[in-house]
């Protein structure tokens, strides 16, 4: 059974949070920098003896430290918290136990569905790479031109993903989405219906970017996942042709990228990365283009974007009815249904009414609304 560091317990940000970073690791355990670089990746695993150092040097137990991959009884989480957050203790343990839940949940969950993705082999944390990447699967899927949520849905319904819609707030809980990963290939994927419309196409886009890439553990993977959901959805060739066009003066270049992402369906920042690429391809001299912070100030200031919840029940708070059979419509997903199996089979006298009300946001009388719907559909 294969070992490695748990890419939610080991990784910058949470070295970070301690105080240090690889350099500083490499020191007190006595390793190289390049040795620690490697561990971060996922591309090695330390020693014993430093594995054991590594362990008190974190304060973190070995059980948590450690994943073993085939192990129902592991869950792999990846997850990035909105603008980058420190993941902190607490949130570590909270998301430990959502992919516990569902853990369970997936035992029960319909075999037979998608078709096993075949993952790239010895993926490259680079920008070129990934949109390689990114356009071979665009190419594959017959995609069209300009992305809408629907054509990825169907990606993860193709490739065997299961969707879990969630009412995770603006700003709190986990950002835009959570990746579960189970033994057997079995992937969860849990999206916050409360995102903006454009961040909730991004980060479907960045989580099939992990989907690809699950050789790639910690920053490495949020960086290649990043870096594909941007070539995906705002291709290279289309940031070239625009940024060719741009205006000399940058106040002007603002309205032409708040255009473009309201045409691409996408964030006026992934518009603004994906020029910052084209700008370094075209070797112009001075810049033409204005900070990122200068960008989202206007679009925050004009830019009014529904969530994704306000678009799927019309604005109103739906019932627990709607909510699932909606859900389910929207997002194809087979959630609900091993959720009910679960329910009826598996979960015993005591309701789970805190776990599925964690899980998807909800208030515990909305959950146990939840549950008498899917017991009395079963």
């Amino acid at each position: 059974m294969e070992v490695k560091l748990n890419p939610s317990v080991f990784n910058v940000e949470a070295l970070r949070e301690r105080g240090m970073n690889a350099s500083q690791v490499a020191s007190k355990l006595g390793v190289s920098r390049e040795c620690v670089s490697k561990w971060l990746k996922g591309e090695s695993m330390p020693k014993p003896d430093k594995l054991l150092a590594l362990g008190m040097l974190l304060g973190v137990a070995y059980a948590q430290l450690v994943v073993r991959f085939g192990d129902l009884a592991t869950p792999v989480v990846h997850f990035r918290k909105k603008q980058n957050r420190i993941q902190d203790q607490k949130v570590q343990e909270a998301t430990t136990a959502i992919a516990d839940f569902v853990r369970h949940i997936a035992k029960y969950s319909p075999v037979g569905e998608g078709i096993t993705i075949a993952p790239l082999r010895n993926p490259k944390v680079e920008y070129d790479y990934a949109v390689m990447a990114a356009n071979f699967f665009r190419q594959q899927l017959n995609l069209p031109r300009k992305i809408k949520s629907e054509n990825l849905v169907h990606w993860f319904k193709l490739f065997g993903i299961n969707l879990i819609p969630a009412f995770w707030g603006g700003d709190e809980y986990y950002g835009n989405a959570l990746r579960i990963g189970l033994s057997g290939n079995s992937t969860w994927v849990v999206l916050n219906l409360d995102s903006k419309v454009s961040d909730f196409l991004f980060w479907m886009a960045h989580e099939i970017g992990h989907s690809i890439a699950p050789s790639l553990a910690g920053e490495a993977a949020e960086d290649f996942a990043d870096y594909f959901a941007q070539a995906l959805l705002f291709p290279p060739t289309e940031a070239d042709a625009l940024y060719a066009k741009l205006p000399t003066s940058k106040s002007a270049v603002v309205g032409v990228i708040l255009v473009a992402a309201k045409e691409w369906n996408v964030s006026p920042y992934t518009i603004h990365k994906s020029l910052t690429w084209a700008e370094k391809r075209s070797d112009a001299g001075k810049s033409r283009l204005p900070e990122a912070r200068v960008i989202m100030g206007a679009a925050n200031r004009k830019v009014v974007e529904r969530t994704v919840s306000e678009i799927v029940f019309g604005g109103k708070i739906p019932t627990p009815e709607q909510f699932v059979t909606k859900s389910e419509s929207w997002l194809k997903t087979s959630f609900f249904r091993a959720l009910a199996a679960y329910l009826t089979q598996g979960a015993g006298e005591n309701l789970p009414i805190g776990s599925i009300a964690h899980l998807l946001g909800l208030s515990p009388d909305d959950s146990y609304g939840v549950i008498k719907y899917l017991t009395g559909r079963a």
